[in-house]
C-alpha cells in the first residue's frame, strides 16, 4: 500500500451562533488559544459575510467560499471556506473548515513535477528535429 505523505492540509473551528470560539483542532495554525472570543473580531477576513453564516440552515447546503488569501500569525496561504451549522451537545453550533489548497498543490507540485520533467526530456529526445510545439 502507497503511503499518504500529504501533509495536514484542513482545521475546523467551531463557534456558537452568537459568535464565541468553542474549540479548534489547530491542524494549520493555533487557534484553540482564542477560545470564548469572538470570530468575527478574532478573524476580520469573515466580519463581511457574518451575516450569510447566521443565515445557515442546520443540515443545509454548506457555504462555500473558495480561494481565499488567508493570513493569521505566521500562516499564509490560499484557502478554501467551508461554513455549515451543525449539532454539537445541546446548542447548534457553525463549523469552519479551513482547508489550505496550497499545501496540497505544492505537494502536488514536488511529486508530479520530476515525472513530467522526464517524460518532457524523452520526448523532446525522440522528436529531435521536429518543429511541433509541445505543452505540458
Amino acid at each position: 500500500m502507497k503511503k499518504d505523505v500529504r501533509p495536514a492540509t484542513s482545521q475546523l473551528i467551531v463557534f456558537d451562533l452568537k459568535g464565541n470560539i468553542l474549540s479548534s483542532c489547530d491542524t494549520l495554525f493555533k487557534a484553540s488559544e482564542e477560545r470564548g472570543k469572538n470570530i468575527f473580531e478574532t478573524f476580520p477576513v469573515l466580519k463581511c459575510i457574518e451575516e450569510d453564516i447566521q443565515k445557515i440552515y442546520k443540515n443545509d447546503i454548506p457555504l462555500f467560499l473558495p480561494h481565499i488569501a488567508f493570513s493569521r500569525n505566521k500562516y499564509h496561504s490560499i484557502c478554501d471556506f467551508v461554513f455549515m451549522k451543525d449539532g454539537f451537545g445541546l446548542e447548534d453550533v457553525v463549523v469552519w473548515m479551513i482547508t489550505d489548497n496550497a499545501k496540497h498543490y505544492r505537494c502536488l507540485l514536488n511529486e508530479k513535477q520530476p515525472k513530467n520533467k522526464k517524460f518532457y526530456e524523452q520526448y523532446s529526445m525522440a522528436n529531435k528535429g521536429n518543429n511541433d510545439s509541445f505543452l505540458i
